[in-house]
This record gives C-alpha cells, structure tokens and sequence, in this order.
C-alpha cells in the first residue's frame, strides 16, 4: 500500500474505518461525535473525495459488512 490521499473522518475520535466489500468506498466510524461517514475511492488513482454521506449511531467502535 502507498499513501496517496487524506481526508477528513468529518468527526471527532475516529475509531474505525474499513472499506466497503466493492472496495469503492471507506466507512470511518466516529466515536466521540457518533457518526460514521462514507468516503468514495476513486479506483484508478486512488484518490479520496468526501461523500457528505454520514449516519448517528451511538459511540460506533467497529465497522462489519455481513454477508448473505
């Protein structure tokens, strides 16, 4: 892996984040401010653009993608 990118987590206490099983997008969970927020990764390069996607959840401590 090579850093290409920051960007915020949009939140305070970033906990976890993990990448969405397509891989096109990063889901960081904010702990002290509640939120998880969604990052899109631009495939090709890399890069990271803010989706102004974010949920409340209360005090998210991981990320998991279930599978059916």
């Amino acid at each position: 892996m090579t850093l290409v990118d920051i960007v915020s987590t949009q939140g305070g206490t970033p906990r976890a984040f993990m990448f969405d099983p397509s891989g096109r997008y990063i889901f960081a969970a904010n702990q002290r401010t509640n939120s998880i927020v969604t990052v899109a990764v631009d495939a090709d390069s890399g890069r990271l653009t803010a989706t102004g996607a974010k949920v409340d959840v209360t005090k998210p401590v991981c990320i998991q993608f279930a599978t059916l």
